[in-house]
């Protein structure tokens, strides 16, 4: 499940980083419908949407005329509020959440700064599909979800996946502009899969004007100071988005001497 979880967030914030690129994706699901039946590949019996491709090609022109926005990180607390929140919605006597029940469940491992918002699907059973029904939101004409993922005043993300009784899958997605964990302060490490070999093509300290390397779209580096282990330490972040679509991302730390 922690493998989902860490491709989801890497969807989301490819989402995010490149809207343009992400229109792509969604257009690729025109080809799939039928009238309003979306036969995607993998999906016995196909799709039944509300509005069709419209609302594809709608999702399509929306990216397109968006601008970048920072990817989101992590946090542990939100992961916490996520998953006991997908776990009530599998139980029979629950239909809905409001924030009366995510704010008595966010209580007991942190607090918010600012507003938060859910975002919920039901069915989607990969990464992908899941942030591109969202985006797309079927049949919502608020397409307040598909916002909310959008939303340039957030900077954290929580993430819960899990089968369904009714409809196979749920996920829950809570977002906020901070969130101060009482229970465990330490985000580092959280939604990360196992270490990969270094790929050929990415340099630690990449000049800018170099050439970029067949198959890539784009390499972000960035870098921040932490301290962890009461020792200060600088982690480079690499994210290397390839012209298929897919994201690759490696992190190093590097412990500094104190001045």
């Amino acid at each position: 499940m922690a493998d989902f979880y860490s491709k989801l967030l890497k969807e989301i914030n490819f989402l995010r980083t490149e809207p343009l690129k992400y229109a792509e994706i969604i257009a690729k699901y025109i080809n799939y419908f039928q009238g309003k039946l979306l036969t995607v590949p993998g999906h016995e019996g196909g799709i039944r949407t509300q509005e069709g491709a419209r609302a594809y090609k709608e999702a399509i022109n929306f990216l397109l005329k968006q601008s970048k926005k920072r990817a989101l990180d992590p946090s542990k607390g939100l992961c916490r509020i996520a998953e006991d929140l997908v776990t009530n919605l599998k139980k029979p006597n629950v239909k809905e959440l409001n924030n009366k029940i995510i704010e008595d469940t966010a209580e007991q491992y942190g607090k918010f700064t600012g507003n938060f918002s859910k975002v919920i699907d039901y069915g989607g059973d990969s990464p992908e599909f899941t942030v591109i029904k969202l985006i797309v939101s079927d049949g919502d004409l608020s397409r307040s979800q598909r916002d909310a993922l959008l939303s340039n005043k957030i900077s954290k993300i929580g993430l819960a996946h899990s089968e369904h009784p009714k409809h196979k899958f749920c996920t829950i997605i809570i977002t906020c502009k901070e969130f101060e964990n009482t229970f465990d302060s330490d985000d580092s490490g959280l939604l990360t899969q196992k270490a990969e070999p270094k790929k050929k093509y990415v340099k630690q300290k990449r000049d800018p004007n170099d050439p970029l390397p067949p198959g890539v779209a784009s390499i972000n580096e960035t870098e921040k100071i932490i301290i962890e282990n009461d020792l200060k330490k600088k982690v480079t972040r690499i994210e290397t988005i390839m012209l298929d679509g897919s994201v690759q991302i490696e992190t190093t730390k590097e412990l500094l001497e104190e001045e």
